[in-house]
């Protein structure tokens, strides 16, 4: 999929890929605006499931996107959620102190417990059904890649 389809995109100066992170998802920072997820179809459910989430929770906390757009063309889905700036804790944590990298943590544990408090009228997945459908897909992709794996 070509990101520019998207209405909401069709204005946008600058699109850059992010080659970050482990999910199959491909993204991309739209101007300092939005980020966009482009994922297989496949995942369409559990990827509306976490929009949904997202939708909930971005008017309760300022540390959670705004979701804007969620949908699918030529077989594949995406969501568009807007950008948060910041600097990557794999980089940012490294320039800290071992005391300030423990305080970050701690911060952001509290941050973490606060977000679970918040009540979400979306049904709960199962975690074994989804972790059987995450572990399938990987053996999927390993298969595609000629790889054996041993379990």
């Amino acid at each position: 999929m070509d990101v520019t389809q998207l209405k909401m995109l069709h204005n946008a100066k600058v699109i850059s890929e992010i080659n970050k992170g482990f999910s199959v998802d491909r993204k991309y920072q739209v101007d300092e605006t939005y980020l966009v997820r482009v994922f297989p179809i496949d995942l369409l459910q559990e990827r509306e499931q976490e929009f949904k989430i997202i939708q909930a929770l971005d008017s309760q906390t300022p540390f959670v996107p705004k979701a804007y757009d969620f949908g699918f063309i030529e077989r594949e889905g995406y969501m568009i959620i807007s950008y948060l700036r910041g600097e990557d804790a794999e980089i940012g944590m490294t320039r800290l102190s071992h005391s300030e990298q423990l305080k970050a943590g701690f911060s952001a544990g509290g941050i973490l417990r606060e977000v679970h408090k918040i009540p979400l009228a979306i049904p709960k997945m199962n975690w074994l059904d989804f972790q059987t459908v995450k572990f399938e897909r990987k053996v999927k992709e390993l298969k595609e890649l000629e790889i054996t794996a041993f379990f």
